[in-house]
């Protein structure tokens, strides 16, 4: 078994709690990455992003990536009667980086929708 540079870190490093709590206060909806989860209904609401610090991965000092999962709220039509609401979770992948300070900031945000649209193409 190969081991690569980057160190797979534990819940425990102040560096990957700090991680945890950047990505989840990370504020996705004004993102330029929102524009695809946005597509996915009429309003389509964040309910959640979640972090599991074991799979953050720090790249040395400067740089961390990893794996969420996040929770939506779809909603089609009006918020009336004729509307219809469900959930739907995705994963997505992120990284960043630490600044001079040692505070976490997250560059890029990927998200793989797919799974939304594989029941479509029937």
């Amino acid at each position: 078994m190969g081991h690569s540079l980057a160190k797979r870190s534990s819940a425990e490093n102040p560096k990957v709690r700090a991680v945890v709590d950047a990505v989840t206060s990370f504020d996705l909806p004004s993102s330029p990455w929102w524009t695809e989860l946005d597509a996915l209904s009429t309003h389509t609401t964040l309910d959640g992003l979640e972090v599991d610090p074991e799979g953050i991965i720090l790249e040395g000092t400067k740089r961390f990536k990893g794996v969420m999962n996040i929770y939506l709220a779809l909603q089609y039509g009006d918020s009336s009667d004729d509307g219809f609401q469900t959930t739907e979770s995705f994963l997505g992948r992120f990284s960043g980086h630490f600044d001079q300070h040692g505070t976490p900031h997250v560059d890029a945000v990927s998200i793989d929708t797919s799974s939304f649209y594989e029941g479509e193409e029937r």
